[in-house]
């Protein structure tokens, strides 16, 4: 596994598939459909965010190097929300000041969902932050189910086969 850390041309590959296996799982069909999450911009920002709030809040109880993937896995993160900006037509000299604040909005939500993991206040956080719409009942049981997949996982396999969400059944808003 330390050999994973000689060569950083695989290490941008692994990090980068680690990545699009987190955002291909927070932005699933279902996330939008079955959940009533608002399938805008700031509707993926926040699904995307508790997604990589769930993997780091696991990721810095592991052993080495999951401290390092988990650097890694931020920064690659932050540069990818910088690219989108840019795409979106943020001029130059506004990006700096916007990831900033993207930063600190991202740092208070994987504040906020750590707390409601250990208080057992998903649901009021969940509402607080993707609005009353939501199926909060049927969300809550869908980011219970993917923390425990994340607490079940092992960076050893996910350096090697990347990250592979479970495909939830959701039936009528609920995970089954």
């Amino acid at each position: 596994m330390f050999s994973f850390f000689k060569r950083k041309s695989d290490n941008r590959k692994v990090i980068s598939s680690l990545y699009h296996g987190i955002a291909r799982a927070a932005l699933r069909p279902f996330i939008f459909a079955g959940f009533g999450v608002e399938d805008t911009l700031e509707g993926r920002f926040e699904s995307l965010a508790l997604h990589m709030a769930v993997v780091l809040r696991h990721m810095k109880n592991w052993a080495p190097p999951a401290d390092d993937v988990a650097s890694d896995l931020t920064d690659y993160y932050f540069t990818q929300l910088d690219d989108v900006l840019r795409e979106l037509g943020t001029s130059d000299n506004k990006v700096p000041k916007k990831m900033k604040a993207m930063a600190g909005a991202f740092l208070s939500r994987a504040e906020a969902y750590d707390n409601a993991f250990k208080n057992s206040e998903m649901t009021q956080v969940l509402q607080e932050r993707f609005g009353s719409a939501i199926d909060v009942a049927g969300f809550s049981q869908y980011v219970a189910a993917i923390d425990k997949y994340v607490s079940d996982s092992c960076l050893d396999i996910w350096l090697e086969k990347g990250i592979e969400f479970p495909e939830p059944q959701v039936s009528a808003g609920a995970v089954l």
